[in-house]
């Protein structure tokens, strides 16, 4: 058997080739040998330079800027150094199976197809913003990744690949089939995405994403993700056809969707639950044999078949306007029409539990807040969060209808009304919050004090609204910030 023999060519061209490298001895070297390449020099690679170079097994090139298209494809490259490049073209090192790993600490473009069907391992490049198209396909050994400068991932950048997870916090927009066929892939991270393009997950084995300011899901997106349980999309607005089409997905939270396209859930065996506040329309639940319960309280419209051979849903909310143009008890020809039994499914609104727990407002926003805090046990929202979305709402009611095990969803009490108080009932909790509230902070002008404080308790609250608590919480922080001389005092924990 031919020995192999490590041979060290070196360069001082800015533009490096096959050529400049073998030089004069080029006879010398046999085809048998293990190339490694220095070029100190050198700031660019040219296209295809080192295209099929078999032997070539290292390149050290410190002073890089930019790989060509195919600069090195199908070589039989092991490692690079190339610490200062920032450009990579199409293709530069697609079909290396030698290559395992790559650093790249400067590199800000990675071009399409750069790694595809290659061995890679792992890659360092985190400065990265964009990815093209291909940029990782078939790149089974790749098991992780972190970017943590990326904005864009390119069509098909990651597909059919080994990844078994990813983390893109300021990652903005996944092209087509990004992810589709990641059977490894477990986990997503993507902090700041908008976009989720047709096809990004498909046929994945996703189980939980993070994405919290996603707006705009695609076609098939999610399709056939047979480990994805749940989805938490905070900001979503639009959910377009067959989303998750046939995934496993158990549950759903869009607050904020208003546009649900056709066959977005269709075939979703094992959803349970739906939850859309502000859409107005339902295409289709078909198939979806689990599902219980449906929150949509503006709904104003629901499609024919909508939920056929979808038979166990037992809630379903939806706007007063629906309920009074078919009356589930004398239009019930309409309801088995899109698929609902009234005689299985209680079909209600929230005006009509509002009515039913004798609260007497007809803000949606809030009802939704109380209805769900009462219903679903997974449902703990923060104070912050209960503020913003219904600062309007009477302080009274969120007490009323806050559950014991819920609490967390209060303002704190500050440590000496705990110490002081052990609230037995409902109107003692709110007592215990009177007294710390009254607390007068400079920074609350007379005029608040008075109109806020200056009444009976009753009177008081009726109109003692979650701003209110929140503005009085603020201005006692402001105060106790002032002179810290009790850091668990009444301000602890009360933005909002």
């Amino acid at each position: 058997m031919m020995q192999q023999d490590e041979k060290k060519l070196t360069t001082d061209s800015e533009y490096p080739t096959k050529e400049d490298l073998y030089g004069p001895n080029s006879d010398a070297i046999r085809s048998s040998d293990r190339i490694s390449i220095y070029a100190p020099n050198a700031v660019s690679i040219d296209e295809s330079e080192f295209q099929k170079w078999e032997q070539l097994k290292s390149a050290d090139l410190p002073n890089l800027k930019e790989i060509g298209d195919d600069a090195f494809r199908d070589s039989g490259l092991e490692s690079i150094n190339a610490p200062n490049a920032r450009f990579m073209c199409n293709g530069a090192f697609a079909g290396c199976k030698q290559l395992k790993s790559a650093d790249f600490p400067n590199l800000e473009v990675i071009g399409d197809d750069a790694f595809g069907d290659s061995d890679l391992k792992s890659i360092n490049v985190p400065n990265a913003r964009a990815i093209g198209y291909r940029t990782f396909q078939n790149c089974k050994q790749l098991k992780s990744s972190d970017f943590p400068n990326l904005d864009e991932i390119g069509d098909d950048a990651f597909r059919d690949s080994g990844l078994e997870s990813i983390n893109a916090p300021k990652a903005r927009f996944i092209s087509k089939r990004g992810f589709a066929g990641c059977k490894q892939l477990k986990t997503a991270n993507f902090r700041d995405l908008e976009v989720i393009g047709d096809a990004a997950f498909q046929d994945s084995n996703l189980e939980s994403i993070h994405a919290p300011m996603v707006k705009r899901i695609g076609k098939s997106a999610f399709q056939d993700c047979k480990q994805l349980k749940s989805a938490d999309f905070p900001n979503l607005e639009i959910i377009r056809a067959a989303a998750f089409f046939c995934s496993t997905l158990e549950s759903i939270n869009a607050p904020e969707v208003t546009r649900i396209e056709g066959s977005a859930f269709y075939g979703c065996t094992k959803l349970k639950s739906a939850y859309f506040p502000k859409c107005e329309e339902l295409k289709d639940f078909l198939h979806c044999e689990c599902l219980y319960r449906v929150f949509a309280p503006k709904v104003k419209s629901i499609n024919e078949f909508c939920f056929a051979e979808t038979n166990n849903v037992k809630d379903l909310i939806i706007s007063q306007a629906l309920i009074d143009e078919h009356d589930p008890e004398h239009d019930v020809a309409w309801w088995q029409q899109i698929g609902i039994n009234p005689q299985t499914t209680k079909i209600t609104s929230l005006e009509m539990w509002a009515k039913e727990q004798s609260i007497e407002i007809r803000d949606i926003d809030s009802l939704m807040i109380l209805y769900r805090l009462k219903h679903e046990p997974e449902y703990r929202p923060s104070w912050p969060e209960i503020g913003r979305t219904c600062p309007n709402m009477p302080f009274h009611l969120l007490v009323k209808h806050c559950p014991e095990d819920k609490r967390s969803s209060l303002p704190t009490l500050s440590k000496k009304i705990q110490d002081t108080t052990q609230p037995n009932n409902k109107r003692e909790l709110l007592q215990s919050y009177i007294e710390q509230l009254r607390i007068e902070p400079k920074t609350v002008r007379d005029k608040e004090k008075t109109r806020i404080f200056g009444e009976d308790f009753n009177k008081l609250m009726k109109r003692f609204t979650l701003k209110d608590v929140a503005k009085i919480l603020y201005a006692t922080t402001k105060e106790i910030d002032k002179t810290p001389k009790d850091p668990s005092g009444p301000g602890r924990n009360a933005s909002g």
